[in-house]
């Protein structure tokens, strides 16, 4: 019943990976087997509606992504019986359907131990000038806990030194231009130490032409994919 074709439709024309088209084939198929075994089954999809699809989910009762794959599955498939094998009489089945919310989850953080190894990666790269900037930007990312947004667009001018002019707080713009005061907080122990992020600043500051604090390849300011990049 057109699954066959919609698996290949999906790999030669929509360009997905056979494993994932497999999967929506599998989904489809599923559903289909299902449909057989129940009183007044329907004899094809054009007969297959909404409330056939909301007694399937009944039934097997999937977990909320599961679910979500699911109806994106049938999307997909009743786009193909729609546009590619032109079933006459098809209903809108799985448009009228809503996809369940996933739980929220926080995010894990990184441990100490971590954020260690992740600052010694950076530090250990052939190209020294690279490293430390790397470097330099997650001791700051990870001191600060701002945005890499707000950690690409500092500028020298909101650093503020004490004095011994080593920084004690930085400026930083957020989100709508809103801003606000970090502090460079005294570590005793941890991944990095205030020492060395000062020694850092100090380091880079005049091999810098430009306002920007990290620099990039052609002495300008740094764009966000940069630090991204393997």
């Amino acid at each position: 019943m057109f699954i066959e074709g919609f698996e290949h439709y999906l790999t030669q024309e929509e360009g997905l990976n056979p494993a994932t088209a497999r999967k929506y084939a599998l989904d489809v198929g599923a559903l289909w087997r299902w449909l057989e075994g129940q009183p007044s089954a329907p004899t094809s999809w054009a007969d297959v509606t909404a409330r056939h699809l909301r007694a399937f989910m009944a039934a097997q009762k999937p977990a909320p992504a599961h679910a979500r794959r699911l109806i994106a599955s049938w999307r997909k498939f009743w786009v193909y019986l729609d546009e590619v094998e032109k079933v006459d009489g098809l209903h809108s089945g799985p448009a009228e359907l809503k996809r369940p919310k996933l739980p929220a989850r926080l995010p894990r953080h990184l441990t100490v131990a971590e954020v260690a190894r992740l600052l010694d990666a950076a530090r250990r790269q052939p190209n020294t000038k690279r490293a430390l900037r790397d470097w330099a930007i997650l001791a700051f990312l990870y001191g600060s806990g701002c945005r890499i947004s707000e950690a690409l667009s500092l500028t020298f001018n909101r650093i503020q030194y004490d004095a011994d002019r080593l920084p004690v707080s930085v400026r930083l713009i957020g989100k709508g231009t809103r801003s606000g005061r970090s502090p460079c907080r005294v570590r005793r122990s941890g991944p990095c130490t205030s020492g060395s992020k000062s020694a850092s600043f100090r380091a880079t500051r005049t091999a810098l032409t430009c306002s920007a604090r990290w620099r990039g390849r052609r002495r300008g300011g740094l764009s966000r994919r940069v630090p991204s990049r393997p």
